[in-house]
């Protein structure tokens, strides 16, 4: 599935979609062409994907949702909370762990979700 980084042209928001008509503050949102992906956000900071990864083990912990506080069972085992700014990170990080992230790779109810 080809996605496309898209900024606003009214706010500057910049998201990451799959190919289509996007909208933002009621305008259509324009394809977003630049060779310098580095801190290019892929989404909203409330649409981020995030994760709690310990530094040492390297051990992974998936939250149910990206907008609460860190549970302090996983706080004081050391675990760091890690956010992915960019659809890059993020790639990066599912290669390493062999994971995907729904949100960004599959359609809700087209056919090519995991449900």
């Amino acid at each position: 599935m080809v996605q496309h980084n898209y900024q606003c042209s009214k706010c500057s928001h910049i998201a990451t979609f799959p190919v289509g008509n996007i909208y933002c503050c009621g305008r259509l949102m324009e394809i977003l062409w630049s060779t310098n992906h580095k801190g290019v956000a892929a989404a909203h900071e409330k649409e981020r994907t995030v994760v709690y990864e310990h530094p040492v083990t390297g051990e992974v912990a998936y939250p149910g949702r990206n907008d609460v506080q860190m549970p302090s069972r996983y706080r004081d085992r050391g675990f760091l909370k890690k956010d992915f700014n960019s659809i890059y990170d993020l790639q990066r990080f599912e290669k390493t762990h062999h994971v995907l992230n729904e949100a960004v790779w599959f359609d809700k109810g087209s056919g090519r979700d995991f449900d």
